[in-house]
């Protein structure tokens, strides 16, 4: 048994064997007497190294990066087993670390050829490979990767322009008015109250939102106050910032590419056929899945650049509730600032649909079908059923949902991988309060003031055992803590009884804007998935 995972003297899942096999998940041994006093741990430095990224997913010790060997004396490079929980590779003790190629210096822009008659379509980019997993915890699979490199960009195609008319000029583009420089800041399009996600002040987020942070006409985040507040954004009324700079007229809607010149006089060209939409793939319902929870503000695997099909890697917060803009910042799991933001908590949106944020099995043999990093970004619909853990056990089963939460539904994003989430486990849900696991120094680091138990009321493996736990949490969470036990029904008849580690039926859909809105990631497939009518609910 690892030194860290022994439970605590005295807690209450120490107490009796019953007691263990419900306080962990089921996935614990009694051992029986008490814990025996940790061994000393031999010096990694003589034994292996601890590799997190390499530039060759099939071959990293070979190929390990400057800056992600973990360093000695640390958590992961204690031992090959800690090391491999913190999605690493065990490579040799004298791994000498690639050296990185130098960024290419690009090339002259060529000069534009005249007048194409139809503006060549590029091919998209290839999306960055999914790196291999790595293995996590399974009561806390959030880990902590150290910098994985940003992969080169692909460069795009210099498209081969169409022969220029020879008996006309084309008539010139339209000419729109745009302002003469970007402004600095601005409210939302429609002009009235908006909410700013993201800041160069923390203490004046309004007069400092970045031009980028504001929410978009139709974003459930900006849509009330109240939204806004849980996508843990800042509400800025009619009377907020003033742009630095702004159109004296600004276009009704900004073209997305600059209009394709067309000849005056010479006929028209036979368009080209318009694309057909993506095919619908099948999103038939996974069945006998379960999930459990995890808080521990550790940076989420996805926040990482490479990971999954997506337009942006997930997004990270420092330590002011920020959001970076620099995907390599280490985890606070880590020495770093990158946590988890905090309006990654589960939210209401109805009396039988939520949403929030989990961790996908990385086991792709087993029954969830689900790979790890490969899902990044992915959204799901779960639907809690009746199902309960070993109903032919000597308690005659325990766990499941409670009876208010089955047939309800929850959609979430995925982001974040737990290796040992496998088998039968599907998703481990973001939930505040609901236990740290092994990474139990993340949240007071992110959360100055407070103590390592207030974010699981003093039991890292299930976490605060009622609602009455959730205020020794910071504010910022409580709400989300508080969702377990108001909609979720944690423990609503005493410790042990449902919910707990409810099963599940889940189906892959389009992720809903309440969702990418928080996160920042949007999965490029994902028109090809069925859009949830959340109006249904």
């Amino acid at each position: 048994c690892r030194p860290k995972s022994w439970a605590k003297s005295g807690s209450w899942c120490a107490t009796s064997a019953d007691n263990c096999v419900t306080c962990s998940n089921g996935g614990a041994t009694w051992c029986g007497g008490s814990a025996p006093a940790p061994q000393p741990e031999a010096d990694p430095a003589s034994v292996f190294t601890c590799c997190f990224s390499g530039a060759d997913a099939s071959d990293v010790c070979g190929s390990c990066h400057p800056g992600a060997i973990a360093e000695a004396g640390t958590w992961c490079a204690s031992t090959e087993g800690q090391c491999q929980s913190c999605r690493g590779t065990v490579c040799a003790a004298d791994l000498q670390p690639t050296p990185e190629a130098p960024n290419p210096t690009p090339g002259p822009t060529p000069a534009p050829t005249p007048a194409p008659t139809v503006a060549p379509t590029l091919a998209p980019v290839t999306s960055a490979p999914t790196l291999a997993p790595t293995p996590v915890q399974t009561v806390a699979p959030t880990m902590v990767p150290t910098p994985a490199p940003t992969p080169a960009p692909t460069p795009a195609p210099t498209p081969a322009p169409t022969p220029a008319p020879t008996t006309a000029a084309p008539t010139p583009a339209p000419t729109m008015e745009v302002p003469t420089s970007a402004p600095a800041l601005a409210l939302s399009p429609s002009g009235g109250s908006s909410c700013c996600m993201s800041s160069a002040d923390s203490a004046d987020k309004c007069g400092s939102c970045h031009a980028s942070s504001w929410t978009k006409a139709g974003e459930w985040c900006g849509g009330t106050e109240d939204n806004c507040k849980n996508c843990n954004g800042a509400w800025c009324s009619d009377d907020g910032p003033s742009p630095t700079s702004a159109p004296t007229t600004a276009p009704t809607s900004a073209p997305t590419l600059a209009p394709t010149p067309s000849p005056t006089s010479v006929p028209s060209p036979t368009p080209a056929p318009t694309p057909s939409a993506p095919s619908p793939v099948d999103s038939s319902w996974v069945k006998g899945t379960y999930t459990t929870g995890y808080w521990d503000c550790c940076k989420p695997s996805c926040s990482w650049p490479g990971k999954g099909a997506v337009d942006k890697s997930v997004q990270s917060c420092d330590v002011n509730g920020n959001i970076l803009t620099d995907g390599n910042v280490a985890s606070v799991c880590d020495g770093g600032t990158a946590s988890s933001c905090a309006n990654n908590k589960p939210f209401v949106v109805s009396s039988t649909l939520s949403m929030g944020f989990a961790a996908a099995a990385t086991d792709k043999n087993g029954k969830a079908g689900l790979t790890g990093d490969g899902n990044c970004g992915q959204c799901y619909e779960l639907r809690f059923t009746s199902q309960i853990h070993e109903p032919n056990n000597q308690w005659g089963g325990w766990g499941g949902s409670h009876p208010n939460l089955v047939n309800k539904s929850m959609i979430i994003q995925v982001t974040n991988i737990g290796y040992d989430v496998s088998g039968d486990h599907s998703f481990d849900i973001q939930i505040p309060g609901a236990g740290q696991g092994i990474f139990d120094q993340g949240c007071k680091k992110q959360f100055s003031g407070y103590k390592s138990g207030d974010f699981d009321c003093d039991n890292n493996y299930g976490g605060c055992a009622d609602a009455s736990g959730c205020d020794r949490l910071p504010e910022a969470l409580r709400e989300g803590c508080k969702w377990r036990y108001s909609w979720y029904h944690w423990y609503t008849s005493g410790v042990g009884s449902p919910t707990n580690n409810p099963y599940i039926d889940f189906r892959r859909v389009k992720c809903p804007s309440q969702l990418t809105a928080i996160s920042g990631s949007t999965p490029t497939d994902d028109a090809q998935y069925p859009v949830v009518d959340i109006g249904a609910y």
